[in-house]
């Protein structure tokens, strides 16, 4: 568990922050509610790591996104970077989405509110990243997403 809290702080700390924030252990989630230094509501935060890789569901000025991080250091991309996303939460359809490196190891993409519904009673989520240099796949075990994402989703309605 603690290794989950110290992955999830490195996701953490790729956002801007005065204070520390406010971090919450829910199953093998870790949440984080944090101030906004732009005045515009919390920066809410849940997260579950996959090995050396961290799957984070994020509500930033009331906009939904999903970030994953390869702390090991697996992947190397270029900040700017765009991919093409396939999203599937256990055998619901396939949506697509475009995802842009923010640094060598985050690929960061806007999440549809569909996505967070299908993802709240999900088991698993897959994820397909393509791009002109590389394709691949990430499978991570999201089971406890109703409870964890309770914040995310407060903070961020879904209608």
């Amino acid at each position: 568990m603690r290794a989950v809290m110290i992955i999830a702080l490195a996701v953490a700390m790729a956002i801007p922050s005065v204070a520390a924030p406010k971090t919450k252990v829910i199953g093998n989630w870790v949440l984080m509610i944090d101030d906004n230094p732009f005045g515009e509501g919390k920066k809410t935060m849940a997260s579950r790591s996959h090995g050396s890789t961290i799957f984070a569901v994020r509500c930033i000025s009331d906009e939904l996104s999903f970030a994953v991080r390869w702390a090991g250091g697996d992947q190397k991309f270029t900040a700017g970077d765009e991919f093409l996303v396939k999203y599937r939460a256990d055998s619901g359809p396939i949506l697509d989405a475009v995802a842009h490196a923010v640094d060598q190891q985050m690929l960061l993409l806007a999440a549809t509110q569909l996505m967070v519904k299908q993802l709240r009673d999900a088991k698993q989520v897959a994820l397909r990243f393509v791009s002109a240099a590389v394709a691949f796949d990430e499978v991570f075990d999201v089971s406890g997403a109703s409870w964890a994402l309770a914040d995310v989703v407060k903070a961020c309605p879904l209608e």
